[in-house]
């Protein structure tokens, strides 16, 4: 019979149970002094296990290490790593063709230290993102030295609602937090400050380079 184990896996979300599909086990021995090893107290034990999801059928590899010296007094010790690695708050970074590549990596940036529970360097990227968005509209410190004067600024530029300012100024206020005062905020609101983000990208790029694109495509049609 296959063996079973309940593991956390990135895709479903949640810990779910998994089948073993394949083992390896790698041995370290001690070495002599005439050449030859001491096979009768390894000095460190790698398990490699393929295992599968039973739910989603994603898969993931368990190293499971141990060494001489690791052990409770009575039993061996082991320590498990997984690859991909765990990630406990899953969510897929949104593909924007339109974007600078300096945005681009900024935004992945904060998408893996969401979904490694980073919560207060996920907050500072955030901050960072929203800035570097503002700059690259052309709002430099030249023209607005503060960080509130530049959201107000893009709100001139874009012409958005007061409540899309109001809540872009939240993000700056989440982000002060995070690196002023080491506090951090709840994970809901780290994610429904990424669903901003990403919908002013959205707006902001994609939105404005599609119509453009279509636009010249229409006006190409019937020239």
């Amino acid at each position: 019979m296959d063996e079973i184990k309940k593991i956390h896996c990135n895709t479903c979300g949640r810990t779910t149970n998994h089948v073993a599909k394949s083992k390896h086990t790698k041995m370290v021995y001690f070495d002599l002094e005439d050449g030859f090893v001491d096979e009768s107290s390894p000095l460190e034990k790698s398990e490699y296990t393929f295992w599968i999801c039973m739910g989603c059928e994603s898969a993931c590899l368990e190293d499971k290490y141990t060494c001489a010296g690791m052990n409770d007094g009575h039993d061996q010790v082991y320590m498990s790593t997984f690859y991909p690695e765990h990630t406990f708050s899953y969510r897929e970074p949104k593909s924007f063709l339109y974007i600078s590549t300096e945005l681009d990596n900024l935004y992945r940036d904060i998408i893996t230290s969401y979904r490694h529970d980073l919560e207060i360097p996920t907050a500072m990227a955030i901050r960072t993102l929203l800035e570097a968005i503002c700059i690259e509209q052309g709002i430099s410190d030249d023209i607005a030295w503060k960080f509130h004067i530049k959201i107000e600024k893009l709100n001139e530029i874009i012409g958005m609602p007061q409540s899309i300012t109001e809540g872009l100024l939240a993000l700056k206020f989440m982000g002060d937090s995070a690196a002023h005062k080491l506090i951090s905020p709840q994970m809901k609101d780290l994610s429904l400050a990424i669903d901003l983000l990403e919908a002013l990208l959205l707006h902001l790029y994609e939105a404005r380079f599609d119509l453009q694109s279509k636009s010249t495509q229409m006006h190409q049609s019937y020239k």
